[in-house]
């Protein structure tokens, strides 16, 4: 059985469906069918700040499912077999990296991702 309903709702279709901690099942009156230790735990909030320059350089493509990014994207596949260019060429996160803000932490607390070709679409619900 593949259960794929998200990070909140799949922990959540475990408990009530029986699997996962003793303690916290019993907590909530429900029979525990397997004993899964974890389930439910550990989920963290992901904050994202995005930072955007603005330019008036057309950049010849979008990376958006747009009326206008369409074309481009049709086209990405031919520019990359026949030119090794276009769209395709990027997996739009060009580089990222983990940060410790305090040297002593076990892990790190900050992750940076670069995006170079974010389009500010701000009608858009994404």
């Amino acid at each position: 059985v593949i259960l794929s309903a998200g990070s909140i709702n799949s922990p959540q279709l475990l408990l009530l469906s029986g699997i996962g901690p003793a303690a916290e099942l019993a907590r909530h009156g429900i029979v525990q069918r397997h004993e899964l230790p974890g389930v439910g735990e550990n989920l963290q909030d992901h904050q994202d700040i995005v930072l955007m320059y603005r330019t008036e350089a057309k950049l010849g493509y979008g990376l958006g499912f747009s009326p206008k990014g369409w074309l481009p994207l049709l086209r990405s596949p031919w520019q990359y077999l026949f030119g090794r260019r276009g769209a395709l060429t990027s997996n739009t996160v060009e580089s990222g990296g983990f940060l410790r803000l305090d040297p002593q932490a076990e892990t790190p607390e900050l992750g940076l991702i670069v995006a170079p070709a974010l389009k500010n679409q701000p009608q858009r619900l994404v």
